[in-house]
């Protein structure tokens, strides 16, 4: 039931304040739903900036493949631009929810008769013609939670390493296990885990790991990364059940004292 969703915006302090409130106001309706809200740009922030100056349209593309709906308010011109290159991608095509002020509905531009008469005649992403201002952003947000649930049934997201929000989790255990983890074999397992596509598991692995010490669950030191105790446990106590919980935390430090028989003691360990 949860709903994962990237949120673009415009970079001006209006844009950026309407976008933080339209997804706060998402992030926190109630319902059996859940919506997840992401921002590329602070996901990725260490990729974009770094030494390697991935670019952001390979990193949004990353991402948009794997969220349930693109969220683009037509405000700026990061937007329309944004609104170009994923109306003309293969897989992001069917799930954007656009939104534009009535006002330019019916406005003979380039923006109304190329990607916007596109999207509508030729695929099954959703256009929304809404006031887009701060006033309006409780409105808004309903509107585009249901927008967003209607492309979500359409394009199910399959459980994969190569989707950098499923595999959260997993790099998040095998930083725990192996801690502490380089940046280089998390990229190695990764590749062999997914060797249809190694090139796409090497950023995905890249980006996850920037994205875990954006939000502080793990962290690094002389290049190695490291996984404080309390982010163990913040993550087992979002499972549901307390013999969930319980059987996690055996599970993790079973692996990780095998992990350190093996990698220090140079045991063979039977990992099943």
């Amino acid at each position: 039931m949860e709903i994962s969703l990237f949120l673009c915006g415009g970079a001006s302090k209006q844009d950026a304040e309407l976008r933080a409130t339209l997804g706060a106001r998402l992030a926190g309706k109630k319902s059996k739903y859940t919506y997840v809200v992401h921002y590329p740009e602070t996901m990725f922030a260490e990729l974009i900036l770094g030494h390697k100056r991935r670019n952001l349209l390979e990193l949004e593309n990353l991402l948009a493949e794997s969220v349930s709906a693109v969220i683009i308010p037509l405000q700026s011109p990061g937007t329309f631009t944004e609104l170009g290159a994923f109306s003309n991608h293969p897989r992001l095509c069917d799930k954007l929810v656009v939104i534009i002020d009535p006002k330019y509905r019916f406005v003979k531009s380039f923006i109304n008769t190329g990607p916007i008469r596109h999207l509508r005649t030729q695929t099954k992403s959703l256009i929304l013609y809404q006031p887009i201002s701060i006033s309006t952003v409780d409105d808004l947000s309903k509107i585009v939670a249901d927008a967003s649930r209607t492309i979500a049934a359409r394009n199910p997201i399959e459980p994969s390493l190569l989707n950098p929000l499923n595999a959260k989790d997993f790099f998040f255990i095998l930083a725990t296990v192996l801690e502490p983890l380089t940046r280089k074999a998390a990229i190695e397992i990764a590749e062999v885990l997914s060797p249809s596509d190694k090139c796409k598991a090497a950023l995905v692995a890249d980006s996850v790991l920037d994205i875990l010490v954006n939000e502080r669950l793990i962290f690094t030191k002389a290049g190695k990364y490291y996984v404080p105790p309390r982010s163990v446990e913040q993550m087992v106590s979002a499972i549901p059940t307390e013999k969930r919980r319980i059987e996690t935390r055996q599970l993790i430090w079973s692996l990780r004292i095998k992990a350190m028989n093996c990698i220090y003691r140079r045991k063979s360990v039977a990992w099943s």
